[in-house]
Protein backbone atom coordinates (compact mmCIF):
# COMPACT_ATOMS: atom_id res chain seq x y z
CA UNK A 1 0.00 0.00 0.00
CA UNK A 2 2.71 2.35 1.09
CA UNK A 3 4.54 2.08 -2.07
CA UNK A 4 1.35 2.28 -4.47
CA UNK A 5 0.38 5.35 -2.31
CA UNK A 6 3.89 7.10 -4.03
CA UNK A 7 3.58 5.35 -7.18
CA UNK A 8 0.00 6.76 -7.39
CA UNK A 9 1.66 10.53 -6.14
CA UNK A 10 3.65 10.84 -9.14
CA UNK A 11 1.06 9.47 -11.61
CA UNK A 12 -1.31 12.38 -9.73
CA UNK A 13 1.68 15.21 -10.27
CA UNK A 14 3.26 14.79 -13.33
CA UNK A 15 -0.02 15.16 -15.19
CA UNK A 16 -0.90 18.52 -13.25
CA UNK A 17 3.27 19.74 -12.09
CA UNK A 18 2.45 23.45 -12.27
CA UNK A 19 -0.67 23.79 -9.98
CA UNK A 20 0.82 21.38 -7.43
CA UNK A 21 4.16 22.85 -7.75
CA UNK A 22 2.86 26.42 -7.26
CA UNK A 23 0.14 25.20 -4.56
CA UNK A 24 3.12 23.64 -2.36
CA UNK A 25 5.39 26.48 -3.01
CA UNK A 26 2.42 29.47 -0.93
CA UNK A 27 2.06 26.64 1.61
CA UNK A 28 6.15 26.60 1.95
CA UNK A 29 5.90 30.99 2.01
CA UNK A 30 3.12 30.41 4.16
CA UNK A 31 4.72 28.00 6.58
CA UNK A 32 7.54 29.97 6.77
CA UNK A 33 5.92 33.33 7.76
CA UNK A 34 4.22 31.04 10.37
CA UNK A 35 7.16 30.16 11.60
CA UNK A 36 8.19 33.06 12.18
CA UNK A 37 5.40 34.19 14.29
CA UNK A 38 5.19 31.06 16.46
CA UNK A 39 8.66 29.15 16.03
CA UNK A 40 8.05 25.96 15.21
CA UNK A 41 4.52 25.54 15.85
CA UNK A 42 3.01 28.21 13.63
CA UNK A 43 4.47 26.59 10.41
CA UNK A 44 3.75 22.68 11.89
CA UNK A 45 -0.32 24.64 11.78
CA UNK A 46 -0.21 24.90 8.38
CA UNK A 47 0.18 21.20 7.46
CA UNK A 48 -3.58 20.50 8.43
CA UNK A 49 -4.54 23.03 6.15
CA UNK A 50 -2.12 21.65 3.27
CA UNK A 51 -3.15 18.11 3.83
CA UNK A 52 -7.24 19.25 4.12
CA UNK A 53 -6.76 20.80 0.44
CA UNK A 54 -4.64 18.33 -0.75
CA UNK A 55 -6.87 15.44 0.11
CA UNK A 56 -10.04 16.81 -1.77
CA UNK A 57 -8.22 17.99 -4.83
CA UNK A 58 -7.12 13.93 -5.25
CA UNK A 59 -10.30 12.66 -4.37
CA UNK A 60 -12.16 15.32 -6.69
CA UNK A 61 -9.86 14.77 -9.41
CA UNK A 62 -8.60 18.39 -9.77
CA UNK A 63 -6.16 21.11 -9.48
CA UNK A 64 -5.57 22.23 -5.39
CA UNK A 65 -6.91 25.26 -4.89
CA UNK A 66 -4.41 27.85 -3.37
CA UNK A 67 -6.75 30.02 -1.75
CA UNK A 68 -7.60 26.89 0.67
CA UNK A 69 -4.35 27.51 2.50
CA UNK A 70 -5.93 30.45 4.08
CA UNK A 71 -8.93 29.06 4.95
CA UNK A 72 -8.27 29.54 8.91
CA UNK A 73 -11.91 28.14 9.70
CA UNK A 74 -10.39 25.45 11.70
CA UNK A 75 -7.55 27.47 12.79
CA UNK A 76 -8.12 26.58 16.70
CA UNK A 77 -8.13 22.81 16.28
CA UNK A 78 -5.09 22.48 13.71
CA UNK A 79 -3.46 24.82 15.94
CA UNK A 80 -3.40 23.07 19.61
CA UNK A 81 -3.18 19.72 17.56
CA UNK A 82 0.18 21.24 15.89
CA UNK A 83 1.54 22.75 19.17
CA UNK A 84 0.91 19.43 20.95
CA UNK A 85 2.59 17.60 18.41
CA UNK A 86 5.59 19.94 18.34
CA UNK A 87 5.76 19.74 22.68
CA UNK A 88 5.93 16.54 22.06
CA UNK A 89 8.88 16.39 19.52
CA UNK A 90 11.14 18.57 22.02
CA UNK A 91 9.78 16.59 25.14
CA UNK A 92 11.47 13.19 23.03
CA UNK A 93 14.74 15.56 21.95
CA UNK A 94 15.36 16.59 25.52
CA UNK A 95 15.70 12.47 26.45
CA UNK A 96 18.94 12.90 24.69
CA UNK A 97 16.94 12.02 21.85
CA UNK A 98 15.61 8.70 22.64
CA UNK A 99 12.26 9.79 22.90
CA UNK A 100 12.50 11.91 19.57
CA UNK A 101 11.92 8.62 16.86
CA UNK A 102 8.76 7.78 18.99
CA UNK A 103 7.23 10.69 19.36
CA UNK A 104 8.23 11.34 15.67
CA UNK A 105 6.64 7.49 14.85
CA UNK A 106 3.87 7.84 16.98
CA UNK A 107 2.39 10.66 16.21
CA UNK A 108 2.57 10.73 12.66
CA UNK A 109 -0.93 11.08 11.61
CA UNK A 110 -2.03 14.11 14.37
CA UNK A 111 -2.11 15.94 10.71
CA UNK A 112 -4.45 14.34 9.03
CA UNK A 113 -6.25 13.74 12.22
CA UNK A 114 -6.61 17.79 12.44
CA UNK A 115 -7.34 18.33 9.11
CA UNK A 116 -10.37 15.51 9.13
CA UNK A 117 -11.27 17.68 12.25
CA UNK A 118 -13.42 14.52 13.35
CA UNK A 119 -11.64 14.16 16.77
CA UNK A 120 -10.42 16.75 19.39
CA UNK A 121 -6.59 17.58 19.70
CA UNK A 122 -6.06 15.17 22.41
CA UNK A 123 -7.71 12.26 20.70
CA UNK A 124 -5.74 12.95 17.64
CA UNK A 125 -2.87 11.89 19.75
CA UNK A 126 -4.30 9.00 20.92
CA UNK A 127 -6.22 7.73 17.82
CA UNK A 128 -2.50 8.22 16.18
CA UNK A 129 -0.47 6.44 18.65
CA UNK A 130 -2.97 3.53 18.24
CA UNK A 131 -2.89 3.21 14.50
CA UNK A 132 0.82 3.85 14.48
CA UNK A 133 1.11 0.84 17.00
CA UNK A 134 -0.97 -1.23 14.96
CA UNK A 135 0.05 -0.71 11.72
CA UNK A 136 3.97 -0.15 12.43
CA UNK A 137 4.96 -1.25 9.30
CA UNK A 138 2.65 1.23 7.45
CA UNK A 139 3.79 4.78 9.50
CA UNK A 140 7.93 3.55 9.24
CA UNK A 141 7.09 3.39 5.71
CA UNK A 142 5.44 6.21 5.25
CA UNK A 143 7.85 8.36 7.19
CA UNK A 144 11.01 6.84 5.54
CA UNK A 145 9.81 7.64 2.29
CA UNK A 146 8.88 10.91 3.27
CA UNK A 147 12.32 11.73 4.33
CA UNK A 148 14.16 10.04 1.61
CA UNK A 149 12.01 12.39 -0.67
CA UNK A 150 12.40 15.15 1.27
CA UNK A 151 15.75 14.63 1.62
CA UNK A 152 16.49 14.71 -1.60
CA UNK A 153 14.58 17.37 -2.82
CA UNK A 154 16.37 19.64 -0.03
CA UNK A 155 19.56 18.77 -1.73
CA UNK A 156 18.71 19.50 -5.31
CA UNK A 157 19.14 23.01 -6.26
CA UNK A 158 19.72 24.89 -3.05
CA UNK A 159 16.46 23.30 -2.13
CA UNK A 160 14.46 24.15 -4.59
CA UNK A 161 14.08 20.72 -5.34
CA UNK A 162 11.54 20.22 -2.72
CA UNK A 163 9.41 22.11 -4.90
CA UNK A 164 8.97 19.01 -7.00
CA UNK A 165 9.41 16.10 -4.19
CA UNK A 166 7.22 17.81 -1.72
CA UNK A 167 4.10 17.83 -3.21
CA UNK A 168 4.63 14.10 -3.97
CA UNK A 169 5.05 13.86 -0.79
CA UNK A 170 1.53 15.31 0.66
CA UNK A 171 -0.17 13.64 -2.38
CA UNK A 172 1.17 10.43 -1.18
CA UNK A 173 -0.13 11.57 1.95
CA UNK A 174 -3.55 12.24 1.11
CA UNK A 175 -3.45 8.62 -1.06
CA UNK A 176 -2.54 6.60 2.02
CA UNK A 177 -4.99 8.52 3.85
CA UNK A 178 -7.78 7.84 2.13
CA UNK A 179 -7.06 4.17 1.95
CA UNK A 180 -7.12 3.95 5.34
CA UNK A 181 -9.39 6.40 6.49
CA UNK A 182 -12.46 4.55 7.39
CA UNK A 183 -10.21 1.61 9.21
CA UNK A 184 -8.84 4.59 11.53
CA UNK A 185 -12.18 6.01 12.42
CA UNK A 186 -13.52 2.79 13.13
CA UNK A 187 -10.12 2.14 15.39
CA UNK A 188 -11.46 4.86 17.51
CA UNK A 189 -14.63 3.88 17.76
CA UNK A 190 -13.24 1.16 19.14
CA UNK A 191 -10.77 2.28 21.49
CA UNK A 192 -13.48 4.75 22.95
CA UNK A 193 -12.68 7.95 20.82
CA UNK A 194 -15.74 10.29 20.43
CA UNK A 195 -15.99 10.87 16.49
CA UNK A 196 -18.17 13.59 14.90
CA UNK A 197 -20.32 12.49 12.73
CA UNK A 198 -20.66 14.34 8.96
CA UNK A 199 -23.43 16.48 8.60
CA UNK A 200 -26.00 14.89 6.05
CA UNK A 201 -26.12 16.70 2.45
CA UNK A 202 -28.42 19.32 2.11
CA UNK A 203 -31.40 18.61 -0.16
CA UNK A 204 -32.33 21.44 -2.17
CA UNK A 205 -36.67 20.97 -3.02
CA UNK A 206 -38.55 23.26 -5.41
CA UNK A 207 -41.83 23.97 -5.08
CA UNK A 208 -44.34 23.96 -7.99
CA UNK A 209 -46.98 26.08 -8.20
CA UNK A 210 -50.30 24.46 -7.49
CA UNK A 211 -52.41 25.80 -10.76
CA UNK A 212 -49.31 24.31 -13.00
CA UNK A 213 -50.44 20.89 -14.74
CA UNK A 214 -47.54 18.72 -15.34
CA UNK A 215 -49.21 15.89 -17.33
CA UNK A 216 -47.86 16.06 -20.85
CA UNK A 217 -51.38 17.88 -22.33
CA UNK A 218 -50.66 20.53 -19.26
CA UNK A 219 -47.11 21.12 -20.30
CA UNK A 220 -48.08 21.02 -24.22
CA UNK A 221 -50.25 23.46 -23.13
CA UNK A 222 -48.42 25.81 -21.40
CA UNK A 223 -45.86 25.54 -24.03
CA UNK A 224 -48.14 26.97 -26.54
CA UNK A 225 -49.45 29.73 -24.51
CA UNK A 226 -45.96 30.63 -24.35
CA UNK A 227 -45.38 30.44 -28.02
CA UNK A 228 -48.28 32.27 -28.75
CA UNK A 229 -47.80 34.79 -26.14
CA UNK A 230 -44.07 35.32 -28.14
CA UNK A 231 -45.63 36.26 -31.36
Amino acid sequence: MIGQSFTNAWEVFKNDMGSWVVFFMVFAILATVAGSIIPLAGGLAMLPLAIRETSKAVQEQRSPNVPALWDFSNLGGDLITMLMYAAAQLVGMMMCFVGWPFAWIGFWYTAELAADAKVSPSDAFKLSWAWSKRNLGDTIGMAFLSWCLSTIGASVGLGFGLLLTGPMVLIAWAMYWHAVRDQVYALAVEQGIEVKKEAPPQLVTVEQPADIDLTPEGELAHFQEKLDGSL
